[in-house]
């Protein structure tokens, strides 16, 4: 349609050139034409390019945001954990909140895998990433760390906020229905910004082996989770 308008104003100031009408009216007619014909040019230009580049925009965007993401479970992964915490520890020199991490790995998930093979085992993994994003706020950062290991970053939360949060989240994950004989349940470690540590190498360090033993107490049954010493310290 556009097109079709273009030629037809082009028409227009052919025949009066040929007809010699713009010597009678005046050159102003001409210049009419030819503002309307660059109006319309400079529309079909640049509203594609300005779109185009909207467009680009967006799909950065969008590229973006899947190298942040884990593809099996949708949860983030683990660099952006990295840049998140980062700006945690920030915002905490500014604002002086604190922030909590708990890692959290799969309990006989490995007994899982082997007998029932890797389609169970990730039908397990996603199951439990879809709890956790169910169970955690707006603000927190739900991250597949790796294997049937996951992290959630909270801030503004001190470790009673993490320790509450991670023993709804194990009620929940107790009652995921798979059609296998183990029970799939979840341990988990906490740390929190700045009363353990406020580096964050060593933060992530000790939610880790706080994790681990966590796991290793439930395995000999000494205590149940939120009884564990080592969520306590």
């Amino acid at each position: 349609m556009i097109e079709l308008f273009i030629i037809f104003m082009f028409s227009i100031q052919i025949y009066l050139n040929a007809h010699g009408i713009d010597k009678v009216y005046g050159l102003e007619t001409l210049d009419l034409v030819f503002s309307a014909n660059c109006v319309v040019y400079s529309f079909i230009v640049f509203v594609p390019t300005i779109f185009y580049f909207i467009l680009q925009i967006n799909r950065i965007n969008e590229m973006e945001q899947e190298l942040c993401l884990d593809s099996m479970t949708g949860l983030y992964n683990k660099s952006y954990l990295l840049r998140a915490a980062l700006l945690e520890v920030e915002r905490n020199k500014r604002y002086a909140q604190p922030f909590s991490i708990i890692f959290i790995d799969l309990d006989n998930f490995k007994e899982i895998n082997d007998t029932y093979g890797h389609k169970m085992g990730d039908s397990v993994i996603v199951k439990v990433a879809e709890k956790i994003k169910k169970t955690v706020r707006t603000i927190d950062v739900p991250v597949r760390y790796g294997g049937d290991e996951f992290v959630i970053l909270m801030p503004q939360t001190t470790y009673e906020g993490a320790k509450s949060l991670l023993v709804r989240l194990q009620e929940k994950v107790s009652l995921i229905d798979i059609p296998c004989k183990f029970k799939l349940d979840i341990s988990g470690g906490i740390s929190t910004f700045p009363n353990d540590s406020k580096d964050l190498e060593q933060l992530f360090d000790l939610a880790d082996k706080r994790m681990y033993k966590n796991k290793e107490i439930k395995r000999n049954k000494q205590r149940p989770l939120e009884q564990s010493k080592y969520l306590t310290v």
